[in-house]
C-alpha cells in the first residue's frame, strides 16, 4: 500500500471521526455555556458547514442536551456510521483480489435503497418517520460510502494513478 494512499484513507478516516465528534460536542458545549472564544467560532463552523449539507430542519433533527444537531437526522445517521465504515474500510484491503467497481456500486445502490424509500415515501405523503427510523435507515449508506472510499484509496498503488500509455 502506498503511503500517499494510506495517508489519504487515515486523512477520510480522522475526518469522519473528528466530523461525527463535532456534531455531538457542539450541542453539548452550547447547552453547558463552553462557548468562549474559540469555542464559540468552532460552534459557528460546525453549523455553517452543517448547513452546507443539510437542511437542519428542527423538527427533523436529534436535540442533544436540550440543543439541536447541526445537522438532521438521517445526516446524522450517514455520519454516526462513517468512521466505523472508514475505519474498515482501511484495514480491509486486499493485496491480490480487489473488489469490482459493479460490485461496489450494487454495495452503494442496495444500502441507499432504505433512505430513498423513505426519502420518496416522505415527498409523496405515504410516511412521516421518526427521527429514530430516519438515522437507523441512513447508516448502511454512511457505512458503505467510508468504506468504499477507504478501501479503494487504501488498495491503490502507484501503478494505478499513472496515466495510460496512449500509444498502446
Amino acid at each position: 500500500m502506498s503511503n500517499g494512499r494510506h495517508g489519504l484513507a487515515l486523512a477520510v478516516t480522522i475526518g469522519a471521526i473528528v466530523w461525527m465528534f463535532l456534531l455531538v460536542a457542539t450541542p453539548y458545549a452550547a447547552s453547558h455555556g463552553q462557548f468562549a472564544g474559540p469555542g464559540t467560532v468552532m460552534a459557528a463552523a460546525t453549523y455553517a458547514t452543517g448547513g452546507l449539507v443539510c437542511h437542519q430542519r428542527s423538527e427533523r433533527s436529534f436535540s442533544l442536551w436540550g440543543t439541536q444537531m447541526p445537522v438532521c437526522a438521517r445526516c446524522a445517521g450517514l455520519y454516526a456510521t462513517a468512521p466505523l465504515g472508514a475505519l474498515l474500510g482501511m484495514l480491509t484491503v486486499r493485496r491480490r483480489r480487489r473488489s469490482s467497481v459493479g460490485g461496489l456500486r450494487l454495495l452503494l445502490l442496495v444500502t441507499a435503497v432504505p433512505t430513498l424509500v423513505t426519502v420518496f415515501g416522505e415527498v409523496v405523503g405515504l410516511v412521516s418517520p421518526t427521527n429514530l427510523v430516519r438515522a437507523i435507515l441512513a447508516a448502511p449508506l454512511g457505512f458503505a460510502i467510508t468504506w468504499t472510499v477507504c478501501r479503494a484509496l487504501s488498495a491503490l498503488r502507484d501503478d494505478d494513478m499513472k496515466p495510460a500509455d496512449v500509444a498502446r
